[in-house]
């Protein structure tokens, strides 16, 4: 058991670092000594099918992280139980990469499912709460609903830029998307001063060819040219 954890915490930092193919050897080995030792549900199995997850979504393999995301997130409910903030976390990766895969009702249906669980559970949910108040956001904003989306984007921006802990990617992901709106609404400096930094620094933390990085340089592109530049 101890040494399938250190595969998989070895398999995860080398994912980190962009050593994709090293990665998933040690994360394959892991989950298949851990399914071997639990038949059935485990914590340690849930955790080695999430990190296979993970490393799927590195490599923008989004229906493929969405099968590990979903396998993470049935062995999670049944170990540690539905509500636990782990298996929520499970369940919003899983929201994640349904919405870079395109499955938009699935995805909006499982952020909601999400805040609605953390809304209930009390505690100081709000760091995962702007989480997953980001990627619902980003959902609304793919499907139309922009005052809902601009809502959502913008609360999660102020948490996010008032704790900065939780990581440059999703504050610039939030900023990005408070960028989109302000741009879909037609206040074109209030969206210049949002999607250019919030590109630059996606372009820092993602490899070139990221969706969100795409989706930034589109974003000043159309900015671009609505301006008659």
């Amino acid at each position: 058991v101890d040494i399938a954890g250190s595969l998989t915490g070895l398999g995860s930092l080398l994912r980190d670092e962009g050593r994709l193919d090293e990665a998933r050897e040690l994360l394959v080995e892991a989950a298949e000594l851990n399914a071997r030792v639990y038949a059935g549900s485990h914590l340690e199995l849930g955790r080695s099918y999430n990190a296979l997850g993970m490393l799927a979504y590195s490599r923008s393999l989004y229906d493929e992280a969405a099968g590990w995301f979903g396998q993470a997130h049935a062995v999670l409910a049944a170990t540690i139980g539905a509500d636990n903030s782990g298996t929520l976390r499970t369940l919003n990766n899983l929201a994640v990469v349904l919405h870079r895969a395109g499955r938009l009702d699935e995805s909006q249906r499982l952020f909601e499912q999400v805040i609605a669980t953390r809304l209930a559970a009390g505690g100081d949910q709000t760091a995962d709460l702007a989480l997953s108040a980001k990627g619902l956001g980003w959902v609304l904003l793919d499907r139309g609903h922009l005052v809902r989306a601009d809502s959502l984007l913008s609360s999660a921006l102020a948490t996010l830029e008032a704790n900065p802990a939780l990581g440059a990617a999703p504050l610039a992901e939030a900023r990005l998307g408070v960028g989109a709106c302000r741009l879909r609404q037609g206040r074109l400096a209030e969206a210049g001063r949002l999607v250019l930094p919030a590109t630059e620094e996606l372009a820092t933390v993602y490899e070139p060819g990221h969706e969100m990085v795409r989706r930034g340089r589109e974003l000043l592109r159309e900015l671009a040219r609505r301006q008659g530049r």
